[in-house]
């Protein structure tokens, strides 16, 4: 989330559901008749390549004009979504499942109920975590987490994750490495900082503020990790104006290379922010917010590989 406005405001009840990304979701080459038991990879879609494409815009936007990440699990049976604002001042995760050879429509989640803002959800590799922001009334917000023992099983109750990664302050947006790391975005005095909490040697979690070639501006945050932590794509307001997406990569020394901008392909004058992972790894998504709505946006992960100086 990119909280250069108040993020405090509770998101207004959606008046009604458009159906259109059940039935406009879904490729034009598949037929009602040639529905099978598995789903199309990512609605149908034509994947992208080096160069971002938008992700399925006429079907989001018949949802809302203003949804901002989208995470699916990685049998591809369910779809989470976040319904934003205009003013980044609220969210709400919705869901949709595949079931009886078609997708669902979308409905608020079940996940979310008796929270004032909740979104940015992301799948552990196996599909059975699901990492999101959320806050209940009168409280922060925070990483939750809910699990489940099978692909399709039933999902727990969501539980916030534990200090220090909970804190006084706002959290949003985490993301993980295959060694536990935890990069996400925290906000204090009004100001987003990529932050990353990691075992020491003692096996205590510990969290810090991350250095330059991170945070060299009032607002970094949405920490997209590589599972293995080769590189990390996150936005940032430091060249002014508006959000653009950087990347670093991890040094043979440990350290991070300087950050680099993902260039035009990637930001324009309007926001970009909210980059993830498809559970597969093999693509990154990411949001573009405008004036008259935002804009999920998908490329191969080899278009940032490609930047590695």
């Amino acid at each position: 989330m990119r909280p250069t406005l108040s993020h405090l405001s509770h998101l207004s009840v959606l008046a009604a559901l458009a159906t259109a990304l059940a039935c406009g979701g879904r490729s034009e080459a598949t037929s009602p008749s040639a529905a099978s038991s598995a789903p199309a990879p990512y609605f149908g879609e034509t994947q992208p390549g080096l160069t971002p494409l938008p992700f399925a815009p006429a079907a989001l936007k018949s949802l809302s004009a203003w949804v901002e990440s989208v995470a699916f699990t990685p049998d591809g049976r369910q779809c989470f979504v976040t319904v934003g604002t205009p003013d980044y001042s609220g969210g709400a995760m919705w869901q949709a499942t595949f079931e009886g050879g078609a997708w669902a429509d979308f409905k608020p989640s079940p996940l979310a109920a008796g929270f004032s803002y909740s979104g940015e959800p992301v799948f552990s590799s196996d599909g059975l975590t699901l990492t999101f922001s959320g806050r209940k009334p009168n409280g922060n917000i925070d990483p939750w987490r809910a699990t489940r023992s099978s692909q399709g099983g039933a999902w727990s109750e969501p539980v916030a994750m534990a200090a220090p990664i909970a804190s006084p302050d706002d959290e949003f947006r985490g993301s993980w490495t295959t060694d536990g790391a935890f990069y996400f975005g925290r906000v204090t005095a009004g100001a987003m900082a990529v932050t990353r909490a990691m075992k020491d040697a003692a096996g205590q979690m510990k969290v810090e503020k991350l250095a330059a070639p991170f945070n060299t501006s009032k607002y970094d945050g949405d920490p997209c990790v590589a599972p293995d932590g080769r590189w990390v794509v996150f936005y940032s307001a430091r060249q002014g104006g508006s959000t653009d997406l950087y990347v670093t990569f991890r040094t043979a020394q440990g350290g991070w290379t300087d950050a680099q901008n993902l260039g035009a392909a990637f930001n324009t004058r309007d926001d970009e922010y909210g980059a993830c992972l498809s559970p597969d790894g093999k693509f990154l998504f990411f949001t573009r917010h405008s004036a008259m709505g935002n804009t999920l946006h998908w490329v191969s992960v080899a278009a940032i590989d490609r930047l590695k100086p």
